[in-house]
């Protein structure tokens, strides 16, 4: 695995000498842009496995996208390789049909500190709320981003970090 090939399939072609927040961004957006969320694998009888190697191949040697916890891991890969200092979180996502977060964890994304500051980097949900750039984590603050389809907040009450997901189709 090399991060050459990696940055050869998302298209960028930018600088990454030190793990800055522009750079995130750069690279979270090209990512998104360029590897799609699929779950191909499950409904064609191909073997899932969280092998960091053979999601390697699968997304960048053979041009396929992923699921979130195959992109996402990836990603975390390269963020490590780039001098972040990712952290894995698995989390829930919220149904706004039901109005309650979904009871178990399903969903895999990467929070990243830069500067003292806490992002989430999250490359792949599989709905129409995917996030085009890294989330700041602010506590106590809701955070009403650009993109109208997130919101990130902290519970207080709970210590932990939480993102609805509000649906954009009626």
């Amino acid at each position: 695995m090399n991060l050459g090939e990696y940055f050869k399939r998302i298209g960028f072609h930018g600088q990454f000498s030190k793990p800055d927040l522009e750079t995130l961004n750069q690279v979270h957006k090209h990512h998104v842009m360029s590897v799609p969320f699929e779950n191909f694998s499950i409904h064609c009888g191909e073997k899932i496995t969280m092998d960091l190697q053979l999601i390697f191949t699968k997304i960048v040697r053979s041009n396929r996208g992923g699921w979130c916890c195959e992109n996402n891991f990836l990603f975390s890969w390269v963020l490590k390789e780039m001098g972040y200092n990712p952290v894995m979180l698995g989390s829930r996502v919220y149904n706004n049909t039901t109005n309650q977060f979904n009871p178990l964890e399903s969903h895999l994304i990467n929070k990243v500190v830069i500067d003292g500051t806490a992002y989430i980097a999250d490359v792949s949900f599989g709905v129409s709320s995917q996030i085009w750039h890294p989330l700041e984590l602010v506590s106590g603050w809701t955070n009403l981003n650009p993109q109208a389809s997130s919101v990130s907040y902290k519970m207080e009450t709970c210590g932990f970090w939480k993102r609805l997901l509000e649906s954009l189709w009626f």
